[in-house]
């Protein structure tokens, strides 16, 4: 590990290239809202050609987990390919094979012999490939984006991707219900080379590797050394610490969120979908105000605050008596989300050398995937066991509340002096 006066100037290289301006801030930011609106609209497509084909809620739920599993360890790995071979390669290489893969799985959906398990293996081979270009992406940040510039880009980036969320199951549903399935999944295929098109015209700073080609005798090193990079600095290991806590925590959320509503408060399907539109709406409004916001009290702060309200989110839908609190509490929690994780991920771009930031991109991701998971588990074997929903949502959102409380203590302490407190901070 390289820390001290040689991490600060490898960072410090980084920062000062010329060929990261507003052009390639803007080309990075518009490559990755082409790539998530088409993964929006595949991520509801797939599960209703599932159910087209089987016409079973087992098998759909199996396709999900198949989905996730890829992310909890091929983000590493192509975080330290990234690193190790550069990221505008990858990411046009990885981008263009995943368009590759879709085309075949649209075909496979319109001929007449529709195969489930040659989707099962082509939803697996597309996470596989997908893991490993986020981390890429990440990695790519810092490289083409100035650090005064990086709390922008990645708030502009959270605020997409939720109205994305928003807009894609919408196009996605009308897609499958015309189409069947095959015009959704060229639809991402096209986003995928749109996005490598527009990174293919970046100039990257191109940040040269630590200690020459002898640091990366193989690929399993690499992802040793990241890994041992992420443990061994504090202030990197205590935020996915408390990210990966709070997805613990409160993992099942926005699935009791629909449970609240329909089970114990009888509302209609109408008013569920105008109070997750709340939370959209809640959340484009903070990616306004968040890079502000974090300006003026630090992005250790915002992390606390964000974590403050995702942990309130929680207790405030345990206690909801009626709609209008459980929309308070989805616009809290998604919000409260976009503050912490905007926050959080621009300092972990701004605290990691340029040469790893692949590779801890991908160990974050995919630790907080296992918390995602953990949580979704656990909150299904609470409910399962007899413990009211409500207790187990006060419960998850106190503790959330508590690691709030006490974040920005555990991140500081173990930072220098006024490291972190502003969003252009080194």
């Amino acid at each position: 590990m390289t820390t001290g006066a040689a991490a600060d100037e490898t960072i410090g290289t980084a920062r000062q290239s010329p060929s990261r301006g507003a052009r390639g801030a803007l080309a990075y930011w518009t490559a990755q809202a082409v790539s998530q609106t088409g993964d929006e609209v595949y991520a509801l497509a797939i599960p209703l050609i599932a159910y087209a084909i089987a016409g079973s809620a087992s098998v759909m739920a199996a396709l999900y987990a198949v989905s996730m599993l890829p992310h909890l360890v091929f983000g590493v790995a192509g975080g330290a390919w990234a690193d190790r071979n550069g990221k505008k390669r990858m990411i046009v290489t990885l981008s263009l094979a995943s368009a590759a893969v879709l085309g075949v799985l649209a075909l496979a959906i319109s001929g007449r012999q529709q195969r489930l398990p040659l989707l099962f293996v082509g939803v697996f081979a597309l996470s596989v490939l997908t893991s490993a270009l986020l981390a890429a992406f990440d990695g790519a940040l810092n490289e083409v984006v100035r650090p005064e510039r990086r709390i922008k880009v990645i708030s502009s980036l959270e605020s997409t991707r939720t109205l994305t969320v928003i807009l894609g199951p919408i196009i996605a549903g009308l897609l499958v219900s015309v189409w069947r399935g095959s015009l959704p999944l060229l639809i991402d295929a096209l986003s995928f080379v749109l996005a490598a098109a527009i990174i293919s015209t970046v100039r990257f700073a191109g940040v040269p590797g630590r200690g020459g080609d002898s640091a990366y005798r193989n690929l399993a090193d690499s992802i040793r050394e990241g890994l041992v990079y992420l443990w061994r600095t504090a202030r990197l290991r205590y935020g996915v610490m408390l990210s990966t806590l709070n997805n613990a925590a409160l993992g099942g959320f926005e699935v009791l969120v629909v449970y609240r509503l329909r089970q114990n408060l009888g509302v209609s399907s109408v008013v569920t979908g105008a109070v997750f539109a709340s939370g959209g709406a809640a959340a484009l409004l903070a990616s306004l105000v968040v890079p502000r916001l974090a300006g003026r009290i630090g992005l250790l702060r915002g992390m606390c605050l964000g974590l403050l309200g995702l942990g309130a989110a929680g207790v405030l839908l345990g206690v909801a008596p009626d709609a209008w609190v459980v929309a308070v509490a989805q616009a809290s929690f998604i919000s409260s989300g976009l503050v912490f994780n905007v926050c959080w991920r621009t300092y972990r771009q701004n605290h990691c050398e340029s040469t790893m930031i692949s590779r801890v991109a991908g160990a974050c991701r995919g630790i907080a995937y296992c918390g995602a998971t953990f949580g979704s588990g656990l909150c299904a074997a609470m409910i399962a066991l007899g413990v009211p929903v409500p207790v187990y949502l006060c419960a998850g959102g106190a503790m959330v509340f508590v690691l709030g409380v006490f974040s920005r203590h555990l991140l500081a302490a173990r930072a220098e002096d006024g490291d972190g407190c502003t969003a252009g901070s080194p």
